[in-house]
């Protein structure tokens, strides 16, 4: 079955995408390096439109689970906690669409 996006969450999904990411936040100390930043900011941003782009096009829920596998596989050599932060954005966008119950499946 395909996921049901309102305009409210592709906006909010759009603002996400918008949103500076991976600075110092309460628990997480921030990239690094400003490199790093960018670099770690630019692979969620892509992750973030092919969402989009697969939610547009009426997308399955295994269609984000497999785009989330490839995101993470992309951290697989930043540090822990890059690794660990990308989960915090992939978690807004999933609650974002009202699917809650994804960590078990990517």
């Amino acid at each position: 079955m395909s996921i049901n996006i309102t305009p409210q969450a592709f906006a909010s999904l759009q603002g996400l995408r918008d949103k500076k990411k991976f600075v110092a936040e309460r628990f997480y100390p921030g990239a690094p390096t400003e490199e790093i930043r960018l670099r770690c900011e630019a692979s969620v941003n892509g992750f973030l439109d092919e969402v989009l782009a697969v939610l547009g096009r009426g997308a399955k829920k295994e269609d984000l689970f497999e785009c989330t596998r490839r995101l993470h596989a992309s951290f697989d050599e930043e540090d822990t906690e890059e690794r660990e932060k990308v989960d915090d954005y992939v978690g807004e966008m999933m609650r974002t669409i009202g699917m809650d119950d994804w960590t078990d499946f990517v």
